[in-house]
């Protein structure tokens, strides 16, 4: 619905899912709903990373169990607010 809400804005996903299962179902949803402000990196570092957070307003970070989450420091170091469960 978000991404639907605000077709002016891209939303960039990077990371890994949790299993093929959660690949299938995010893939499957954006066909669906024909999200094409959707984009999906995949697991990304070094350069790829610095990239995303240099052209991102804001970080959303949906781990649950992450004991040190590196990237929300990272994100922080870019100046981005950060949405965090």
């Amino acid at each position: 619905k978000l991404a639907k809400s605000f077709p002016n804005y891209k939303f960039n996903f990077a990371g890994t899912f949790g299993g093929k299962e959660d690949d299938e179902y995010f893939f499957e949803f954006i066909r669906q709903y024909n999200l094409e402000n959707v984009e999906y990196y995949g697991f990304v570092k070094n350069k790829e990373k610095e990239n995303l957070f240099k052209i991102s307003d804001a970080l959303i970070y949906l781990s649950k169990n992450d004991a040190f989450p590196l990237t929300i420091i990272e994100a922080f170091s870019y100046g981005l607010p950060i949405f965090a469960t």
